[in-house]
């Protein structure tokens, strides 16, 4: 594989990573020990998955939902 095909792979993972990446791995930002920049979105996404998770619990639907 050329460098310009693998350079194109990467910038087009890049892309489609750039929106489910942060959610994925922002959640550990909750934690003060963990080092890393926090932005206010983050506090944003965090108090929406500490809602759906309390409401996970109790609602059954809710609860094995997948994305």
């Amino acid at each position: 594989m050329n460098k310009v095909a693998l350079r194109s792979g990467f910038a087009a993972a890049a892309t489609l990573l750039a929106e489910p990446w942060p959610l994925a791995t922002g959640g550990d930002l909750r934690f003060p020990e963990v080092e890393g920049e926090r932005g206010p979105q983050d506090e944003e996404v965090d108090g929406y998955l500490d809602q759906f998770r309390a409401f996970a619990a109790i609602d059954p639907v809710l609860g094995t939902a997948r994305n």
